[in-house]
Formats: C-alpha cells, structure tokens, sequence
C-alpha cells in the first residue's frame, strides 16, 4: 500500500484501520445515532452476543451517518 501511495513510510492494515476509528470517533457529527458501537461495527470487531443480536442498523441510516463523517476521514498533511 505505502509504495503504491507514493509514500517513504510504511502503512499496515492496521494503521488504516486506526486511522479510521480515531477519526470517525473524534468526528462527534451530532447525532446521537453516530456512536462508538457503530464505529465497532463497521470495523467489523465483535459486539457481544446481547448487543450484536440486538444492534441491526438499517443500511439507509448507514450511509446517512458515513456521509456526515466521511470529510473527517480525508488526511490532511502539512
């Protein structure tokens, strides 16, 4: 990924993926449905059996969400 980008350094998976998270959980789009359990999910990390079987987002909410924080998650670099 890092050579593909152009970059000297080197980015893992998993630095996306944290990226993403501290981003989406900074971005505090003032909506009570934006929270951190969704966050979780759309990692696709493990709820826990009661709250897994209980949180079902509907997909349109989904994408109403991400469109609100989406501009959170273009890096800006100096």
């Amino acid at each position: 990924m890092s050579d593909k980008a152009g970059l000297d350094w080197k980015v893992s998976s998993h630095d996306l993926r944290k990226f993403f998270a501290t981003n989406l959980k900074l971005a505090r789009v003032n909506d009570p449905a934006f929270n951190e359990t969704l966050i979780e999910y759309w990692q696709g990390h493990s709820l826990g059996k009661v709250k897994g079987a209980y949180f079902v987002p509907p997909i349109e909410e989904q994408i109403r969400l991400y469109k609100l924080a989406e501009q959170r998650l273009e890096p800006v670099f100096t």
